[in-house]
């Protein structure tokens, strides 16, 4: 038979595993969010790469960066692009993609939201690291112009 002071005993040391278990839980979220964010900001960038490709803009669109979680804030335009022709400049290009392809390109260029249905020449480089990135558009021009 359990005593009132037996009873009393249980009752303390069940409200001290409570809350030792609640800090145990808080500790270990606050410990995994550290070690995320830790494992985001000690990423190895990549290194010099760069391709140059001829496509079809299917889709151009001015975005905030905020919304792609880019920071700074700032416009971007996002480019839907048929590639028609790769060229790799580089040896450590991080393209793939073939001609006939669809991919995303970032420019920081404003005009380039205006380029939809057009045929563009384009030098585009990799910038991420180990845990992902994007092609972000260096030059664009279009064939045949000067």
């Amino acid at each position: 038979m359990i005593t009132n002071r037996g009873l009393k005993k249980l009752r303390i040391f069940r409200r001290l595993i409570c809350r030792k278990s609640l800090f145990a839980v808080a500790l270990i979220i606050v410990n995994a969010s550290a070690a995320r964010v830790l494992a985001y900001a000690s990423g190895a960038p990549t290194p010099f790469n760069q391709t140059i490709i001829s496509a079809k803009v299917l889709e151009a669109r001015s975005v905030d960066s905020t919304t792609l979680k880019i920071l700074p804030p700032q416009p971007i335009v996002v480019l839907r692009l048929e590639l028609l022709a790769v060229k790799q400049t580089s040896e450590g290009s991080f393209l793939s993609a073939k001609p006939g392809d669809v991919i995303s390109v970032y420019s920081k260029e404003p005009s380039a939201a205006a380029y939809a249905g057009k045929e563009v020449v384009a030098t585009i480089t990799f910038r991420g690291d180990e845990h992902g990135g994007s092609f972000w558009a260096q030059e664009i021009s279009f064939p045949g112009a000067r």
